[in-house]
């Protein structure tokens, strides 16, 4: 089996290729270059127009919501800083009352100790001469 061999595909010859006299000087040939370049070149910004639109819409659209989704979070933000202030103040006043308590405390049963042994707790003797008080700000410092 043997295979043939195609021939190779040719053009023919027409008489627009076999013609090629042309009347044009190479002023009018690089003129009209010129005009057929500039329409290609409009051709192709009208055809790019549209897609240019688009994208600038849509770059306009996600800005405006990234700007919008930018004033929320600032919102937020701040609403969040007087939380924080707000929740700092709390807590300062709770350690505050938390001293003040603790001071009433100590003084109370030292001045309970000092004047009156009956009331001083099993274990704490006076005798030992140190703050054998549970109450005294060294244990919670």
């Amino acid at each position: 089996m043997s295979r043939k061999r195609k021939k190779p595909v040719t053009k023919k010859k027409t008489q627009k290729n076999s013609e090629q006299n042309f009347d044009f000087s190479d002023e009018e040939e690089e003129k009209s270059q010129e005009q057929q370049e500039q329409e290609e070149e409009i051709n192709q910004n009208l055809k790019k127009k549209p897609k240019q639109i688009n994208y600038r819409t849509k770059l306009k659209s996600r800005v405006s919501e990234l700007e919008k989704q930018l004033s929320k979070l600032e919102q937020e933000n701040e609403q969040f800083k007087v939380k924080e202030a707000i929740l700092q103040t709390k807590a300062k006043i709770y350690k505050e009352q938390l001293d003040y308590f603790q001071n009433f405390m100590n003084n109370a049963m030292n001045f309970a100790t000092r004047n009156n042994p009956i009331f001083s707790l099993p274990g704490m003797g006076l005798s030992s001469g140190g703050n054998n008080n549970p109450f005294s700000n060294e244990k919670f410092n």
